[in-house]
């Protein structure tokens, strides 16, 4: 079971970027095409491009428990440090990782201001924002995942420099690079990025939905978005990637973690049938064992396979703002999900293994659950 004094550790939250960030911050001659708030009759869009995001849509914690539909009914922690800060005490949350929210969980809808020079400036207008200033209120606390250009792998990898050198703790990339657009894993454009990664000790984070806007219901893109991960992790994998960088760390973002077993048996199968895997190699599932990850909010068939997961490899997240979690009640719903798991077992999933990819600082002696917080 979870014991009260573990100090919880949420592997993914999401930090909204606030409604004037790069019209405030972008040099004059880019700031008017850049990401910004418009007004169009009762409505609120965030515009990227001739791209118009609905707020409203974005489904975003407002005050008093609503989702917001305009950007002043944004419940100030979504964005303001000091009120994060309260909002996990409240949740009973130590330490949290965090993602961007409207330029999609990698930046990737970044691309849709379509020129290239006003993408880079504004990844590093982000970057500057959550690492040297949101995450700077508290760096026992607050922790970083940057953004990069991902048009420009020459200056993506002077932002991965850039950023480690500014406490970033993960880099987040794209789910799906072919559908954005993008060189893929196999041809080599990313292998300078992945070993500037790897070299600074960061961890790669991919989140589930880094990717295209996908067609059809709500519920069946809600209810298929978790095969991002598996999917993600395939290209990992035969791509060489993990081959090549044997330190680097993978993390699969909110795709749950009960697929690990399954896709490393049918990598192994297939890869050693069709003889495209290296003789006298470390096996794929060798490989995902070695140095991948994944997260979960709420996954009562991953916990219950722990064994067979790789209790290391799971990592619990919060997801605060989204609506996924149990913000403000997630200690008591996690202890409930882990009351039959051992309690190192417990501990590790909920702390230890975050701290661990992601090389937090160790949170000092432990402190007593806060009866009543969550």
């Amino acid at each position: 079971m979870l014991a009260d004094t573990v100090r919880l550790v949420s592997a993914n939250d999401h930090l909204v970027e606030p409604a004037d960030l790069w019209s405030s911050r972008l040099p004059s001659s880019l700031a008017e095409a850049g990401p910004r708030v418009v007004t169009r009759g009762d409505a609120q869009y965030w515009q990227l491009g001739a791209t118009a995001l609905d707020v409203a849509g974005l489904g975003v914690r407002g005050i008093e428990d609503r989702t917001a539909a305009r950007v002043e009914e944004l419940d100030p922690a979504v964005h303001e440090p000091a009120a994060r800060l309260q909002a996990m005490d409240r949740d009973d949350v130590h330490a949290t990782v965090l993602m961007p929210h409207v330029i999609g969980f990698a930046g990737e809808r970044l691309r849709l201001v379509g020129d290239a020079a006003l993408w880079s400036a504004a990844v590093r207008v982000y970057n500057d924002f959550a690492l040297d200033e949101f995450c700077a209120t508290d760096r026992q606390r607050l922790f970083g995942a940057a953004i990069l250009p991902l048009h420009d792998p020459t200056g993506a990898v002077m932002e991965v420099q850039r950023a480690a050198a500014s406490g970033a703790r993960a880099v987040s990339f794209p789910s799906d690079l072919a559908g954005l657009g993008l060189p893929t894993l196999y041809d080599g454009a990313w292998d300078p990025v992945l070993d500037a990664i790897a070299e600074a000790g960061l961890a790669l984070t991919i989140h589930i939905g880094a990717g295209p806007v996908t067609e059809g219901p709500v519920g069946t893109r809600l209810a298929l978005a978790n095969l991002d991960a598996p999917r993600a992790a395939v290209d990992v994998v035969h791509s060489r990637v993990l081959l090549k960088r044997p330190t680097l760390r993978v993390v699969f973002v909110e795709g749950g973690t009960a697929w690990l077993p399954y896709l490393s048996e049918r990598l192994d199968f297939f890869l050693k049938r069709d003889g495209v895997w290296p003789r006298g190699e470390i096996r794929p599932s060798e490989l995902l064992a070695r140095q991948c990850y994944a997260t979960f909010i709420d996954d009562p068939v991953g916990i219950g396979w722990r064994d067979q997961v790789g209790v290391g490899r799971m990592l619990w997240q919060s997801d605060f703002p989204h609506g996924d979690g149990f913000w403000p009640a997630s200690r008591s719903h996690l202890r409930a999900r882990l009351a039959r798991v051992p309690d190192p077992d417990a501990a590790a999933m909920a702390a230890g293994n975050a701290r661990l990819v992601f090389g937090l600082p160790d949170d000092g002696p432990p402190a007593p659950y806060r009866s009543g917080s969550a």
